[in-house]
């Protein structure tokens, strides 16, 4: 059985290798993409089973930039998204039109993994 695939877009080197380490323990296979940039063009490449993504990110695409690609690229469109950001959840759900899941910062890892499952159904 293939091991699935989580890519992680996160500015925050903690934050994404603790998402890192968590999930690769479960079993899953996790890249790293240090913003928007990146974390598209890995997206594109690899097509990941789940993609966990930050919103407030430097660069020139930050997280809510991101969702926008998303919904308007066909090869990315079936990628099930968990935000996990310190933004409001009410005020993310006002600012996409894509109903996406949410995990609040900081991270809870039980509640990552968790999260992790609902979103994708990957267990």
């Amino acid at each position: 059985m293939r091991k699935k695939k989580v890519l992680v877009i996160d500015d925050n080197f903690e934050i994404s290798h603790l998402i890192k380490i968590c999930l690769e323990n479960e079993g899953f296979v996790v890249d790293l993409a240090s913003n928007g940039d990146i974390g598209l063009k890995k997206a594109k490449e690899i097509q990941p089973d789940l993609v966990t993504l930050d919103i407030l990110m430097p660069g020139n695409k930050d997280g809510i930039e991101l969702l926008d690609i998303w919904e308007k690229e066909k090869s990315l469109r079936n990628i099930p998204v968990l935000v996990i950001s310190v933004m409001d959840k009410e005020l993310l759900y006002r600012m996409v039109r894509k109903n996406v899941a949410y995990l609040p910062k900081p991270i809870n890892l039980e509640s990552l993994l968790s999260k992790v499952k609902q979103v994708s159904n990957l267990r």
